[in-house]
């Protein structure tokens, strides 16, 4: 590590600071020092550039979309601009917290961010997420935007705290580090702490008494942040509270936290942020109590004193965000590794972690210094020898999440709104046995799992709008967006040896980017022998404790590219479908389970076992029992010609020709089903090959000399897309829509980029159509 040099910018800094105070000794009163204010401050509403995507909250409103992080990435110059030498602030300013600080606010630190996180921390009046980002040499700032992005979809602001290995903390490596973190504060983030832990030799270099290093970084930093988005608070590096060092308070292996921040104030670093970063993660007792911790009094065991050692050193006007802060807890995971038995062998119980988090946020609101408070953490899983994350975790082993209530309590009143603190979490069902056929033995693994707490939401009622996607891209996601979708569809194929924990993601995604999941999950003909039904019972059921908001038994049951040629019956589906709902049912009540959409189709003149047409297959599930196993009946409708609005007049004749009317299938299987459950289009599309070429043979319905074999054009195909939506909105009878499709590409002998909304040029003619039916009376 270098040794501390005066720079130019040293010395324009002390020069004008020295001018600075003595213009002040000579202008101002003796008796009332002059307020003083960092050079970032903006009181301005924050650009639109950063304002959230999208929100998955049924009490706010969503602010418009934005594509702010692809301008960023077009609107970089040729050539790397150079940092801007730091305006010199007098030693004695006191920084106004950035527009992000205003109030105390709260939030987490996360791992998976999945759907469970999320109801945690809105369960617990979360404003902030946290993300910790490793950053070295040659890293992309690109590669980490959709934490920003993912993050506003939630209506949550984004804190970056970017680190690295000490061998990177290098002056040769400032202007790098800095101009990423500037890409980041121009791509939307709310906060970005700096570095993390430096006062510790595990960190930052081990010649770590020379402070002026960091607080070089630390400025060149702030102006980075503050030139690219003066509304990015930043967030100086969490100092490690331990009082390790020796006499002076440094040592070979690091600083005090104390003596390394009066380092900082003597740098002046504190001029050039908004808030000082503060880690608490060793308490064994509460947060109110300043005596009884069995290590001594040192500041960093006890919340009170540590906070108020850091205003005697600061000054109390500087704020506080506490980027760290949790207690350990282990007594339902295990012994704690040596170093970390601080508070026993196992820590604390839960319930105690929890009630000290919630105490901890009472006493931040009696002080307004503090201005944030990230939890230490949400959803970790990791529990070993080296690092038992998994500890200090809100969301507990098994579900459970005793911290939301009691931070949820706390938060609640400041936040009025937030109506899910006073609300318990779900309770679980009594879990109940797979059914299996008659005369079957219950396979070795159909036990149900046990039941998540935190679990999706219940899924409202009304008409709701989704799409199929083939890669949920951000250009898929805009569309949807424009067209008013909130479901997203994906199709999960499933085999006897197929692990749920592989699909997690396609859960996780949606939810995080505000949209409910339907996974339609199929096997393929080979494994539809019903001595494998407790095996897909089984898959179902654990997918079902991840999260999802549907799940779509099978697909189109009726035809052997679905079903085992010579096999297909509806009493058989029956028997699986009973299985598969009682066994997500079982770990997830919530999630509504749609009876496999069947093939639309009178090719079969009746129901044979090679293949089934639609409407006798519905009667005899209907009269096998199939209505007890639902919540919503399965429909498929992809042939259209003319306009869902008519009932009649298509090119291939109209007699016995239910599929090709999409007003015909729905009022058909409300009268089969008896009216008692609504109907869910798992797919609804328009094929046009314009654009494309000729569709392939099988796919040429309307084969017209005026258009060739595309049967309709794009603006058909939009049109019509637009006028389902507004027949669905009419009625009282369809639950789900899904549009098939958003953005496949494949134009092969099974043309399905020939139904995608996004058309090859990118763009897409539907979704304006969408749109507008979907804001229609």
């Amino acid at each position: 590590m270098k040794s501390r040099k005066i720079t130019p910018s040293l010395l324009l800094f002390i020069g004008v600071s020295l001018f600075a105070i003595l213009l002040a000794a000579c202008t101002a009163p003796s008796d009332a020092p002059q307020p003083t204010q960092t050079p970032w401050v903006v009181t301005a509403t924050p650009a639109a550039t950063t304002e959230p995507d999208a929100v998955v909250s049924d009490a706010t409103a969503a602010p418009e979309a934005t594509e702010a992080p692809e301008e960023v990435a077009t609107e970089e110059p040729e050539e790397p601009t150079d940092i801007p030498e730091p305006t010199a602030v007098p030693p004695t300013a006191t920084p106004v917290p950035s527009p992000n600080l205003q109030s105390f606010e709260l939030g987490g630190q996360v791992e998976f961010f999945g759907p469970n996180a999320v109801v945690a921390m809105r369960q617990s009046g979360m404003t902030w997420v946290k993300h910790l980002i490793f950053w070295s040499p040659g890293a992309r700032y690109e590669d980490h935007v959709f934490r920003i992005t993912e993050g506003h979809d939630l209506n949550l602001k984004v804190l970056l705290t970017v680190t690295a290995s000490p061998v990177y903390a290098l002056e040769e490596n400032y202007e790098e580090y800095t101009e990423f973190l500037g890409n980041l504060a121009a791509a939307g983030a709310d906060g970005i702490e700096v570095w993390h832990d430096q006062n510790d030799a595990g960190s930052w270099p081990l010649n770590i008494k020379d402070v002026g290093d960091y607080a070089e970084l630390l400025q060149l930093s702030a102006i980075a942040i503050k030139n690219a988005n003066p509304h990015t608070s930043v967030i100086s590096g969490g100092l490690k509270p331990t009082n390790e060092f020796g006499v002076d308070g440094c040592g070979q292996d690091g600083c005090s936290d104390l003596e390394f921040l009066k380092r900082m104030v003597e740098e002046n670093a504190l001029s050039y942020i908004d808030c000082v970063g503060v880690h608490y993660d060793r308490g064994q007792v509460s947060p109110n109590e300043t005596s009884g911790d069995t290590r001594g009094q040192d500041h960093n065991v006890y919340f009170q004193r540590l906070v108020e050692e850091y205003q005697l050193i600061m000054g109390e006007r500087m704020p506080l965000c506490f980027t760290s802060l949790g207690y350990i807890a282990a007594t339902d995971l295990g012994d704690l590794p040596p170093a970390f038995q601080w508070a026993g062998p196992q820590g604390l119980t839960p319930e105690v972690a929890a009630e000290y988090l919630g105490e901890a946020v009472d006493e931040a609101l009696e002080r307004e210094q503090i201005k944030l408070m990230i939890v230490y953490n949400v959803d970790f899983t990791r529990f070993d020898s080296q690092d038992p994350q998994a500890a200090f975790a809100m969301i507990r082993p098994d579900g459970e999440c005793p911290a939301c209530r009691e931070l949820g309590k706390t938060m609640s009143e400041i936040l009025p709104e937030l109506y899910y603190a006073q609300q318990a979490l779900p309770n679980p069902p009594t879990p109940t046995a797979i059914p299996v056929a008659e005369g079957e033995e219950p396979a070795e693994n159909s036990a149900p799992l046990a039941v998540s707490k935190l679990t999706s939401p219940v899924v409202s009622e009304g008409f709701e709008l989704g799409g199929q996607v083939q890669t949920f891209a951000d250009t898929a996601i805009r569309a949807m967006n424009e067209s008013q979708m909130r479901w997203v569809k994906h199709q999960v194929v499933w085999y006897p040896d197929s692990n749920p924990a592989d699909y997690v993601y396609l859960i996780d995604n949606a939810h995080t980017k505000g949209f409910r999941v339907l996974l339609s999950v199929k096997g393929n003909p080979g494994f539809t022998s019903p001595d494998l039904f407790p095996t897909y019972a089984q898959f179902v059921s654990e997918l079902a404790g991840f999260g999802p908001d549907a799940i779509e038994v099978w697909n189109e049951v009726n035809i052997s590219r679905e079903w085992t040629d010579g096999e297909i019956s509806p009493e058989t589906y029956t028997t699986l479908l009973k299985q598969a709902y009682a066994a997500i049912k079982s770990v997830s009540p919530n999630t509504m389970v749609i009876s496999s959409a069947l093939a639309p189709t009178g090719f079969f003149n009746g129901c044979t076992p090679s293949g089934c047409d639609d409407l006798p297959y519905l009667e005899r599930m209907v009269a096998a029992g199939a209505l007890d196993a639902m919540d919503c009946v399965g429909a498929h409708y992809n042939e259209g010609l003319v306009s869902p609005f008519l009932t009649n007049g298509d090119p291939r004749g109209d007699e016995g020709r239910h599929m090709y009317f999409m007003t015909q299938i729905t009022d058909i299987y409300r009268n089969v089903t008896q009216n008692r459950h609504p109907i869910c289009f798992t797919e609804l599309g328009f094929l046009s090959g314009e654009e494309w070429g000729e569709l392939p043979d099988g796919f040429t319905w309307r084969g017209l000399p005026s258009i060739g074999g595309i049967n309709l054009t794009v603006e058909e195909h939009a049109r019509y897309l637009g006028e389902a939506v507004q027949v669905a909105k009419q009625r009282d009878d369809i639950r789900l829509l899904i549009v098939w499709n958003v953005d496949f590409k494949v134009f092969t002998d099974d043309p399905q980029a020939g139904f995608a909304i996004i058309r090859p040029d990118g763009q897409c003619p539907a979704c304006a159509q969408i749109a507008n039916a979907m804001q229609a009376n």
